[in-house]
């Protein structure tokens, strides 16, 4: 297959409309032919099991294959969503596992369909190749998981309000371990662990501390981005005196060296 460099094209125009469109085309075709057993146990699991059945059911469904069976990430995510708290605490940490055991590629950020430039020009030159079809559908599907991982890590911004302390703790450590292992959403990941260390309750504040520390024992090239984002926290306005000291605690943990 051909090396891409990933230059966009107008997502706009109607080159990209079409060969996304046959993509979905193809993705739905799969789906339809290689799923109806699994389909068809996921449906008695929603309709007579608990959530939990469910999601597990849904998480079953997206390992068997991600492809034809994308749907199942938009369902965990509509089950994160609802005001139970427990379906978060329960599907948050089931769709962080099958995110990064099965389907985020972990050494690079995901890439939107329009930006494959070099590879959708091939596919539309040689339609019948046979990696034409397979490719297109594995770039709508990433198109596709690139916007419900976003969804994702706003569940995960949102559960940082919650008044429940294991929400918040939660989403923490779901951050931490996407920011480790992956990284796509860095930054908006990166904020969440950080916004935390002024949080009024020291328990989520040293949790918070507790991992970016973590985070910088594996990776400490993040050392610069990390206290620079400390450092940002620092000088927002109405920050309270307990917040400054986490942060300045933060820093103090922080080993310096002249190598980074």
């Amino acid at each position: 297959m051909i090396k891409e460099d990933f230059v966009p094209i107008d997502p706009e125009s109607d080159f990209i409309k079409a060969l996304k469109s046959k993509a979905a085309a193809l993705v739905e075709m799969e789906s339809n032919i290689k799923t109806k057993a699994l389909r068809d146990f996921v449906k008695t699991a929603a309709d007579s099991g608990t959530a939990k059945d469910k999601a597990a059911a849904l998480v079953l469904k997206l390992t068997s294959g991600a492809v034809p069976n994308h749907t199942a990430i938009d369902q965990l995510l509509n089950l994160c969503k609802k005001k139970v708290r427990r379906n978060f605490i329960m599907c948050g940490s089931l769709l962080r596992d099958a995110l990064l055991s099965d389907i985020l590629p972990l050494n690079r950020q995901l890439v939107k369909f329009h930006e494959r430039s070099k590879f959708l020009i091939w596919s539309a030159k040689n339609q019948t190749h046979p990696q034409s079809d397979s490719g297109l559908m594995l770039a709508w599907f990433e198109d596709k998981l690139k916007t419900s991982f976003s969804d994702f890590v706003s569940i995960l911004e949102s559960a940082m309000n919650d008044q429940v302390d294991k929400s918040k703790e939660l989403s923490l450590e779901i951050a931490a371990d996407l920011l480790e292992k992956q990284p796509e959403c860095e930054s908006r990941l990166l904020s969440i662990l950080v916004n935390k260390l002024g949080d009024p309750k020291s328990k989520i504040s040293q949790k918070a501390t507790f991992l970016l520390l973590g985070l910088l024992r594996k990776h400490p090239n993040m050392q610069p981005i990390i206290s620079g984002e400390v450092e940002s926290l620092l000088f927002r306005s109405n920050q309270s005196s307990a917040s400054i000291y986490s942060a300045i605690s933060f820093l103090n943990q922080m080993v310096f060296s002249n190598d980074r």
